[in-house]
């Protein structure tokens, strides 16, 4: 037997019921010739193309494999294990990861909300006890931080943090006193709504508000 016909034999469906191992320059008799080499005479070329097709997924016949091919697709098959289960444990880690993030979040919203409320609550204070004392109310924005930050020492900065979330470095130096005039004007409304006996803040908005209408007028020449 040749090494053609060998490999014939070898895509044989015979060849499971084989219990010897052929080689190249083995004899066969007629009737295994016919099975095992020349089985492909009889069958049409579309037949077989259909019997040269892998039916191994249809459960047609068995399909041997060499013993390399078997453990790559072994070690193949551990691998998608592992990715798989290395997917769901980054899925895993991203729900926690999530949850930590709304956690920090609500937490800083919190401390923020509280800090913010504080500030609020100490400037009324400040403001307030200025107004029973009978003095009038400050307009001039340097002025009024200098009275706060000298009335509680936790109240420094932040002015500042409201004036400069107003983005005032890409503005001139004239827009730049109006925004101060204008969070000075939002400390005294702050404080009215917190405590509705800070009275002397209705007038100080009102009389601010007509210095900034002529300040327009001064600065853009606005009617």
């Amino acid at each position: 037997m040749t090494r053609e016909a060998l490999t014939k034999v070898q895509n044989s469906t015979a060849v499971p019921s084989l219990t010897v191992q052929l080689q190249v320059n083995d004899q066969l008799c007629i009737k295994h010739y016919n099975e095992l080499v020349s089985y492909k005479r009889n069958i049409s070329k579309s037949k077989r193309k259909c019997a040269d097709k892998d039916l191994s997924y249809k459960g047609v016949k068995n399909v041997c494999l060499r013993e390399d091919v078997y453990y790559d697709l072994l070690n193949n098959t551990s691998s998608l294990e592992v990715l798989h289960q290395r997917v769901k444990d980054l899925e895993l880690e991203l729900k926690e990861y999530v949850i930590k993030a709304q956690e920090t979040f609500s937490n800083e919203t919190t401390r923020f909300s509280q800090f913010f409320g504080d500030q609020v609550a100490r400037m009324t204070s400040i403001l307030y006890q200025y107004q029973k004392e009978g003095n009038l109310p400050i307009f001039d924005p340097i002025k009024f931080v200098e009275l706060i930050e000298s009335c509680d020492i936790k109240m420094r900065e932040f002015f500042d943090i409201l004036f400069q979330s107003m983005n005032p470095t890409q503005k001139n130096q004239a827009t730049q006193r109006m925004l101060k005039q204008k969070v000075m004007m939002l400390y005294y409304q702050m404080a009215a709504l917190r405590n509705k006996q800070v009275s002397g803040t209705k007038t100080a908005v009102g009389l601010l508000m007509l210095f900034l209408d002529k300040l327009l007028v001064v600065v853009f020449g606005c009617s």
